[in-house]
């Protein structure tokens, strides 16, 4: 088993190595790009994480272990990709006595589309829109279907800064619905290296304001293989996560 999958490693990277389109990723943020993949190309995206959250009651530590989250991005039109995401989980509290067993978790499927409308050239911003149904398939019982709707947003400066911001509706029924954004700022540390910073948050059930910061590093190995680390903290509530990941971007010869 390890061996194969050893083997279907070295085929990623073989396969990358022709590929002449430059890879642009929805992740580390927590925003989402507003570019597509090209067409005749197909983008995965994945990676492990820890997030640490307060119990209410308690305050002890719920640690949710992510192993891993993947994002396959496929393009069928220029300018239009399907996206299908999932979420493997390990979720562990803490107790006064003692920590209780852990709990694998699937998340809910999440199916839907990125449509890029404007392209930004010279000083207008580039647009994109996004939509994920979320279909009840994970081990959870009774989870409801939803949808996840982001308007993207970015401008891109002739110094490799992009400034990026999204504007999102997520809807699981008249009793959970929010509003959420982000706003990034990601810049060039070197030819290869990139850094970015920021804030987003959740508007819950019109009700609650949650909000967070996070920043992060990129590095491009090759045109076609992207590593990553991010970490948060909550900014009016108690949050921390850490996460690696990486990406590829394939394209027939």
């Amino acid at each position: 088993m390890m061996k194969r999958i050893i083997n279907l490693f070295v085929l990623m990277l073989v396969c990358s190595a022709g590929i002449s389109q430059s890879i642009v990723t929805d992740r580390p943020t927590q925003g989402v790009s507003s570019e597509v993949v090209p067409l005749g190309a197909f983008q995965v995206e994945t990676g492990v994480g820890i997030e640490l959250t307060p119990q209410a009651v308690t305050g002890l530590n719920h640690r949710s272990f992510v192993l891993p989250t993947s994002l396959f991005r496929i393009p069928i039109a220029n300018k239009l990709e399907l996206r299908v995401a999932n979420t493997l989980r390990f979720n562990k509290a803490e107790s006064f006595f003692d920590d209780e067993d852990g709990r694998w978790q699937i998340d809910d499927l999440q199916a839907g589309f990125k449509w890029k409308i404007t392209g930004g050239e010279t000083w207008r911003p580039q647009i994109a829109l996004m939509s994920h149904v979320v279909v009840p398939t994970g081990s959870q019982l009774n989870t409801p279907y939803g949808l996840i709707n982001k308007i993207l947003v970015s401008n891109n400066f002739s110094n490799g800064v992009c400034l990026g911001y999204n504007i999102g509706y997520d809807f699981f029924g008249e009793d959970n619905q929010s509003l959420t954004y982000t706003l990034g700022l990601a810049f060039p540390v070197s030819a290869r290296v990139g850094a970015y910073i920021e804030s987003y948050g959740t508007y819950y059930n019109f009700e609650t304001f949650i909000t967070n910061a996070n920043a992060g590093f990129t590095y491009l190995l090759n045109d076609n293989l992207q590593f990553d680390y991010s970490f948060g903290i909550g900014v009016n509530n108690r949050m921390n996560y850490q996460a690696l990941g990486v990406s590829f971007l394939f394209e027939k010869k």
